[in-house]
């Protein structure tokens, strides 16, 4: 049976893997290997990249950097279509917003040295003929490590000695055309085991955003709680439903009971991966919301 030891997980935990995204976390933090515990150090800026394009072509930047002050890390780059669902970001390999077959971005693998950073330049090609389309790819950032040679091949079999450990991934959403979100509140439910408040929004427009939601639960003329939530991804004709967190698990639990929950849902059409409050949309919302017993 493998242990990790309380001390050697925490000299683990505290090193880590940390995505700088505003408000976007994607990635790994810690990856068992075998029976090996592994983590590298590595910072992606931005996470989000948001691309107009001009005669089919965009161009955009982002920065790796190794923050460790010990150890070299050996990655590879590559690219695959996604979508956002309830559960977050996801692969999506069927997608019509696949932007992989017109990105190109350099270097596809590199070595950084302790607290060395590189740039990665991304490059759009889409056709000309395609008009008031958005299309979207993430961007994974891979370390690579060396492996332990494996005592169970023989010696004269040629192995691999790298080992996939870790990963980051930076979204890159490229426009070409007239491109806007378009969304609507449809509804709210509570689960009582999540504690969570699960609000319905339905993006029918042609461009994704991530819109913020200041929100108000009351239970009669008393209000129970008002807050306002991170900013959350939603891409461009889908739904999702967006969780608010309530209340949370050291804290007891909501009554069973009617309340009323009210609010607004925020967003940008472009710009918003930088969070940008210029021309806001704004979209109120007022349901009624049912807590079930146990």
């Amino acid at each position: 049976m493998f242990t990790i030891q309380p001390s050697y997980l925490q000299s683990l935990l505290n090193v880590g893997i940390r995505v700088l995204t505003w408000g976007s976390f994607i990635g790994v933090p810690l990856v068992l290997s075998g029976q090996t515990a592994q983590a590298q150090s590595l910072n992606l800026i931005p996470g989000i990249v948001e691309l107009e394009t001009e005669r089919g072509q965009g161009k955009g930047v982002f920065t790796i950097r190794n923050v460790s002050t010990t150890s070299p890390v050996r990655a590879r780059l590559y690219a695959e279509p996604f979508s956002y669902t309830d559960l977050g970001l996801r692969p999506e390999p069927n997608s019509k917003a696949d932007l992989t077959p017109y990105l190109v971005f350099s270097p596809r693998e590199l070595t950084l040295n302790p607290g060395q950073s590189r740039q990665v330049r991304l490059v759009t090609r889409i056709p000309e003929k395609i008009t008031d389309k958005e299309y979207r790819a993430v961007v994974y950032v891979e370390s690579l490590t060396e492996s332990p040679t494996n005592p169970n091949v023989p010696k004269n079999v040629a192995v691999s000695q790298m080992g996939l450990v870790t990963r980051i991934g930076a979204t890159v959403y490229a426009r070409q055309g007239k491109v806007a979100p378009s969304l609507k509140v449809m509804g709210a439910n509570y689960d009582p085991k999540q504690r969570q408040i699960l609000l319905n929004v339905e993006n029918t427009g042609n461009g994704s955003t991530r819109p913020h939601i200041e929100w108000t639960l009351k239970q009669g003329d008393k209000e129970v709680v008002s807050r306002v939530n991170e900013p959350a991804s939603i891409v461009s004709e889908s739904s999702r439903k967006f969780p608010i967190n309530y209340p949370a698990n050291n804290e007891k639990p909501l009554p069973a009971g009617t309340y009323n929950l009210s609010g607004k849902l925020v967003w940008v059409n472009k710009g918003w991966a930088l969070n940008s409050q210029t021309n806001q949309n704004v979209v109120p919302f007022n349901f009624s919301l049912t807590v079930p017993g146990k």
